[in-house]
């Protein structure tokens, strides 16, 4: 059976069918669904990104700030400010938001004239 019959008969495209056929004749049945993928390891683990999110969702900014950033959290962690943004945005996090409002407790904003 041809290629474009397979792709057809499958409803997958050309492409797709070319790319298993090359996979199957390079490694054979057993390593099909277990093929290499293309880009680097992850260097942490689950635990590090548990952690990351932990730390995001539960710990007040440093300092005083009014929100966290990838480079103070990033410095927090111990790991570099793209992996907290890539965390941040896997997991939906925007801890620079503020969803809810809150009332100063600093007494120079009250202050009457």
């Amino acid at each position: 059976m041809g290629m474009r019959a397979i792709a057809t008969k499958l409803s997958l495209s050309a492409q797709t069918v070319e790319k298993w056929r090359r996979r199957f004749s390079l490694f054979g049945v057993q390593t099909l669904s277990d093929a290499p993928r293309r880009g680097a390891p992850r260097t942490h683990g689950d635990e590090k990104i548990a952690e990351i999110i932990e730390l995001t969702t539960t710990t007040s900014p440093p300092d005083g700030s009014t929100h966290r950033s990838t480079n103070t959290m990033a410095a927090r962690a111990g790991v570099s400010p793209s992996t907290v943004a890539r965390i941040w945005r896997t997991f939906g996090l925007k801890p620079h938001l503020v969803e809810t409002f809150t009332v100063s407790n600093d007494p120079r904003l009250h202050a009457r004239r």
